[in-house]
């Protein structure tokens, strides 16, 4: 049962026996998931690497494990490090060949390395492909799952561990910007298949940054087409979702304690992310949060504040 440590001690101390967990029981572990939590919190990105390595020579054939090895050794740290990244692309082909991911990153790949010819293959692949996967939404469930198992920290403080780490070690997307966000594109048929795969993508349910990158790729190839009428409903559409962003702000704070004081409504926002994807996800968490009676929480937080700023000389 994980020990409630809600207390004086800060959440840097529990974060670093988390980690001191994640190495001593996971750094060696054959389990995909608890080889990922250890490497998440892995300060060394070498030692995370050479984990990925020997695994995937050792023959595991988890898409999610290859998924990460490749992100790592793309990453800008992961390349002060020798790692076997043509192989592991390969392999990643045989197991993942299926997501529109593993092939647009592909593609934003050999397009930076000026090999157009296998840029357009990997994007007819990313566009034709059936399922859109950046595992963010396992990253949470793990980083729960591992930093629950520490017994460091409750399951809220899990989740919003999950929610603040997972963040910093997403997948690199600029190589979507190589593949469909160049202004230097003027091949119709490369339009097309951005514009395709864009379509499909935003269809599925998957992470905001994936959903957003695609709708970036979606308006550059309607400008491309001179469909000035559909650009200008997207780009509105950002704007509305910065106005409510924006208008939502003095409501994060209130949301946060709210659902700290009933930890499930949490949990099932992190249940429908992986469901629904992120977007959706949280328009189902700001329901329910309305139906918990967020507005009449954060007013009674604002007059307990004024009544003891009142009372307090």
């Amino acid at each position: 049962m994980p020990v409630d440590n809600t207390a004086a001690e800060s959440a840097e101390a529990r974060f670093e026996r988390v980690a001191a967990f994640a190495e001593s029981r996971f750094s060696s572990s054959r389990n995909p998931d608890k080889l990922v939590f250890y490497a998440l919190l892995a300060e060394q990105n070498g030692e995370a690497l050479s984990r990925f390595m020997e695994e995937i020579d050792a023959g595991s054939r988890s898409p999610y494990l290859v998924w990460k090895a490749v992100n790592r050794c793309l990453s800008r740290n992961g390349s002060a490090f020798a790692c076997p990244r043509a192989q592991w692309i390969d392999l990643q082909k045989q197991l993942d060949g299926d997501n529109s991911e593993v092939w647009m990153r592909l593609a934003g790949l050999r397009f930076a390395q000026s090999d157009d010819a296998a840029g357009m293959a990997a994007l007819q692949r990313a566009a034709n492909a059936t399922r859109t996967e950046d595992y963010f939404a396992r990253d949470l469930g793990v980083i729960v799952n591992g930093a629950e198992a520490s017994g460091e920290v409750n399951r809220y403080e899990a989740a919003r561990l999950a929610l603040s780490l997972s963040a910093s070690v997403l997948p690199a997307y600029e190589y979507h910007s190589y593949a469909c966000l160049d202004p230097g594109i003027t091949d119709a048929y490369r339009v097309q298949l951005c514009k395709q795969y864009a379509a499909n993508v935003r269809s599925r349910p998957t992470s905001a940054i994936v959903a957003n990158t695609a709708r970036s790729i979606e308006i550059f190839a309607l400008k491309a087409a001179g469909d000035i009428a559909q650009v200008e409903a997207l780009e509105e559409e950002i704007l509305e979702e910065s106005r409510i962003a924006v208008r939502d702000i003095p409501l994060e704070q209130a949301r946060e304690l709210l659902e700290r004081l009933n930890p499930e409504l949490l949990y099932q926002y992190l249940a429908d992310f992986a469901t629904y994807g992120e977007q959706d996800a949280q328009a189902r968490r700001a329901l329910r949060l309305d139906e918990a009676g967020l507005e009449a929480f954060q007013a009674r937080c604002r007059s307990e504040l004024d009544a003891y700023r009142a009372a307090t000389p």
